[in-house]
C-alpha cells in the first residue's frame, strides 16, 4: 500500500500519542524530511556546532545536511561522542530499529482515532515535502529530499491536493508553452515539401 500524506493536524495528533524515541524521530522527520533509515541511525557526532545534521543517505549514498528547528534540536540533545541518539532499549550499542517506529506510529494512530491505513514513517517525509514546497519552491525541496528528478519531488510536494496545484503550475508556465507551440508552427511552415526540388544553399562557417 502506498504511503499517504497526512495533514498538519494529523501530524500533531500522532505526535501527541507517541512516546520516547519514536516521538522525537517522527518530529525530526516532519521537520527535516529525513528518511526513517537515516533518522534512526543518527549519532551525536553528526550534529555540528551550528545545530546542522550531517548524514549520508542509506538509500542514495549521497551526503546531506538537515537543519532541524530549535525545538527539535533541543529534543535531540547535544552530547559529546559518537553514540547513537536513538539507542535500542535491548542493545544500547545499537540504534532503534525502523520497524519499532513503524509499530509505534500505528499504535498512536489507533489511540487518537486516525485510520492507520497507509500511514507510516514516510508520511512524515511527505508532510515535510508539502510544507517545504509551499515555502521554498521546487528547487529547494528537491535538494532537501535528495531527489534527482523534479517529477519525483512534485509527487511528494503535491501529495496533499494535487489537482489545484497542477493547474496552478500549468498556468504559471503557460506563456512558455504558448511560445513553444508558436515555434513549432513556425518550423512546420518551413518544412520543405519532399516532392519539390530541394533548393538549399549550404555555406561554410564564417561565410
Amino acid at each position: 500500500m502506498r504511503t499517504k500524506y497526512i495533514t498538519p493536524d494529523e501530524v500533531a495528533r500522532i505526535a501527541a500519542d507517541l512516546k520516547g524515541h519514536s516521538r522525537v524521530i517522527w518530529l525530526l522527520m516532519v521537520d527535516t524530511g529525513l528518511r526513517i533509515s537515516d533518522a534512526v541511525k543518527l549519532k551525536y557526532s553528526d550534529i555540528d556546532d551550528k545545530g546542522q545534521i550531517h548524514y549520508k543517505s542509506k538509500k542514495t549514498g549521497k551526503n546531506g545536511i538537515a537543519v532541524p528547528s530549535g525545538t527539535v534540536l533541543a529534543l535531540l540533545g547535544r552530547k559529546v561522542g559518537s553514540e547513537y541518539i536513538f539507542r535500542s532499549v535491548k542493545n544500547p550499542k545499537k540504534h532503534i530499529h525502523r520497524s519499532t517506529v513503524f509499530r509505534h506510529i500505528k499504535e498512536a494512530c489507533k489511540k487518537c482515532g486516525i485510520n492507520a491505513d497507509g500511514i507510516a514513517p514516510h508520511s512524515a517525509r511527505k508532510a515535510f515535502a508539502v510544507k517545504d514546497f509551499r515555502q521554498n519552491g521546487l528547487g529547494k525541496t528537491m535538494l532537501d529530499l535528495q531527489h534527482s528528478s523534479p517529477a519525483t519531488t512534485l509527487f511528494y510536494a503535491l501529495s496533499d491536493d494535487p489537482i489545484p496545484q497542477i493547474f496552478s503550475e500549468i498556468e504559471r508556465i503557460k506563456g512558455r508553452v504558448d511560445d513553444l507551440f508558436e515555434i513549432c508552427d513556425t518550423l512546420h511552415g518551413l518544412i520543405v515539401d519532399i516532392d519539390a526540388p530541394c533548393d538549399v544553399k549550404l555555406t561554410k562557417k564564417g561565410d
